[in-house]
């Protein structure tokens, strides 16, 4: 039983840990291409698929009514 609250603890910190560390990185990432996922024109991808569009199609499936 202490083994087992011991592995707990060690994966609640390396998870924390990892987690915390990967936040800001994701955030900037995303922050640096809002402009460019936003706009449908000239992109390397060509899905035509906007961050607005693809939040107000998924909003069914998050709760929210649009």
């Amino acid at each position: 039983m202490i083994v087992a609250f011991l592995l707990l603890i060690l994966v609640a910190i390396i998870g924390y840990a990892v987690t915390f560390a990967a936040i800001p990185d994701t955030l900037f990432a995303y922050l640096k291409n809002i402009i460019p996922l936003s706009n449908p024109h000239g992109r390397e991808d060509e899905a035509g698929c906007t961050v607005g569009r693809y939040s107000i199609g998924r909003g069914g499936f998050l709760g929210h009514h649009s």
